[in-house]
């Protein structure tokens, strides 16, 4: 039996990803840095499913360039309808998506920020990349710059 999972990006729809799981928890932490802020956020991924042939649900199967295309279409409607004051991005992909996408708006790109990106943290930080150092950097930063465009 095949089973199908649909879920919302970085699975913030479940309590668990938000609190407790610890490759997770600090996707929150950092969107709750902008909630907290007062900025309104959507969050979106640039590819719209993610496939995997593992039970445990980390090893992704890559889409077809097809697939990606249309995905990163999606993408650029979804930035046209909400007309944002800025687009954050999360990793290599993403990032360079969004620059690819020339958007007559702010673009603010980080390292993903799981722990798969962590040699990426700790040179941006000059230190471990935990958890905390990546919050507190994250929050002095994008908060800088968010506060700049108002």
């Amino acid at each position: 039996m095949e089973e199908i999972v649909i879920g919302t990006p970085y699975a913030m729809h479940l309590k668990d990803c938000r609190e407790k799981l610890r490759n997770t928890r600090v996707y929150f932490d950092l969107i709750q840095v902008l909630l907290e802020g007062g900025y309104r956020v959507y969050l979106t991924d640039v590819f719209k499913i993610w496939v995997s042939k593992s039970s445990n649900g980390y090893r992704s199967i890559r889409l077809n360039q097809k697939d990606c295309d249309r995905f990163i279409k999606v993408l650029q409607g979804e930035l046209n309808i909400f007309k944002p004051i800025a687009v954050i991005s999360w990793g290599k992909v993403a990032n360079q998506t969004v620059k690819n996408l020339d958007l007559k708006t702010n673009h603010f790109a980080f390292p993903h920020p799981s722990g798969a990106a962590n040699g990426a943290w700790r040179k941006l930080l000059g230190k471990s990349p935990t958890r905390e150092n990546k919050v507190n950097f994250w929050k002095q930063t994008i908060i800088g710059y968010l506060n700049d465009l108002s």
